[in-house]
């Protein structure tokens, strides 16, 4: 079943959103951006939780690493990069999480995931992947090709 758009408006906090982190270059609504990816979730077969329990079950992995490359299949590898501090959902009313970022590459293709915490609880929670050249952008259709051998 693919992720259902959220009911009620997003309440969002627009000063985060205006800065870049969450948006990158994307000229679309945070709406329009939900709705493009679920919508390419859905062509390929699968939903938004179930992409976040696979990204957090592969974030997990590399991050129990601490700082060493993790083998997450014959062809992904992962390390993870420790930060201090804690980083604010721009969704109000999400609270914070914890930084660090498990990198996960494709040796075969050179593909590439940088995966937060927070871009987790964003696509579990909202649907929400970030926009275009965001620095935190998890492709959907590079994730779950990437992805389908962690499941």
């Amino acid at each position: 079943m693919p992720h259902a758009l959220p009911t009620r408006p997003m309440r969002i906090d627009s000063r985060a959103m205006a800065e870049g982190r969450f948006l990158g270059s994307d000229s679309r609504t945070v709406e329009q951006i939900v709705a493009h990816d679920a919508a390419t979730l859905a062509s390929l077969g699968t939903t938004c939780q179930q992409m976040a329990e696979v990204l957090e079950k592969a974030f997990l992995a590399v991050r129990a690493g601490l700082g060493t490359s993790v083998s997450l299949s014959p062809t992904l590898t992962g390390i993870f990069h420790d930060a201090m501090g804690r980083v604010p959902s721009p969704f109000l009313g999400d609270g914070v999480f914890e930084k660090g970022e498990a990198v996960i590459v494709d040796q075969a293709t050179g593909e590439r995931l940088v995966v937060t915490r927070l871009s987790i609880h964003l696509i579990r929670a909202h649907g929400f992947f970030q926009g275009r050249n965001s620095i935190y952008r998890v492709e959907p259709s590079v994730a779950a090709a990437m992805l389908i051998a962690v499941r």
